[in-house]
């Protein structure tokens, strides 16, 4: 699969359309971690959408 960088300060209308875009496609959620691996979150369900997680005071550079 291909990779795409987008600048964190598009991430919230990127996923916006993004999700709107495959809403209700079949979804897998794999988690990449530093010294821990894959790690899947989801198998195979039905996207209902993707957000931004930003914690407080983490800036959007």
């Amino acid at each position: 699969m291909p990779t795409q960088d987008i600048p964190r300060t598009e991430w919230p209308a990127f996923l916006d359309t993004f999700s709107r875009q495959h809403q209700g496609w079949l979804t897998t959620v794999e988690v990449v971690a530093t010294g821990l691996g894959v790690h899947r979150e989801v198998r195979e369900k039905p996207l209902t959408g993707i957000s931004e997680d930003r914690k407080r005071g983490d800036p959007a550079s």
